[in-house]
């Protein structure tokens, strides 16, 4: 079984919003930042206030206020930035990253071509598989993963997903992995 298919900007992007938000990975990276943000930007306010004023009644006023309105921006504000960083770190990538791709199903297990060279992956190197809406993603490590654009297909990206899924499974019942 073979799929081949070109990535763009676009599924760099697509694949790096995911890791981000929906790995375990991400999801830490994420609570992190909201944390530390919630924190500092109220401190900050009640430090600029203390500075202008000595009046304590408005320094907790402020403190108060800014934490209540980052408690509830903060997690929309971080996922704009991270949107916004993806785009930012990827510009330029069409040339390296982009391109057309084949990835083949083969009883060692996947191989995948490019204008940039070749990979195998073992099939107990597979650690999860996922999707969205517009890609499936074959995981090879917590942050590292093929990209499978759904536009080549839904029914035969789906096909090709469920096969690597029981080979997957295949390996693990005879406990190599």
């Amino acid at each position: 079984m073979e799929l081949e298919y070109e990535l763009n900007r676009e599924d760099l992007i697509a694949l790096n919003h995911h890791v981000l938000t929906r790995t375990q990975y991400g999801r830490r990276q994420k609570q992190y930042m909201i944390r530390n943000f919630r924190m500092l930007l109220p401190l900050g306010a009640a430090a600029i206030t203390l500075l202008v004023t000595n009046n304590l009644i408005i320094l907790a006023g402020i403190f108060a206020s800014v934490g209540i309105v980052t408690w509830f921006t903060t997690p929309l504000l971080i996922s704009w930035h991270i949107s916004r960083l993806l785009r930012h770190m990827t510009k330029g990538t069409d040339e390296s990253s982009s391109g057309l791709y084949t990835l083949t199903l083969h009883d060692d297990g996947l191989h995948q071509r490019s204008e940039k060279g070749t990979m195998t992956i073992n099939w107990d190197s597979v650690e999860r598989l996922e999707e969205s809406a517009a890609h499936a993603f074959i995981f090879v490590g917590p942050t590292q993963a093929l990209l499978i654009p759904k536009r080549i297909g839904t029914d035969h990206v789906n096909a090709f997903v469920q096969e690597v899924k029981r080979r997957t499974e295949q390996v693990e019942e005879q406990g190599v992995i």
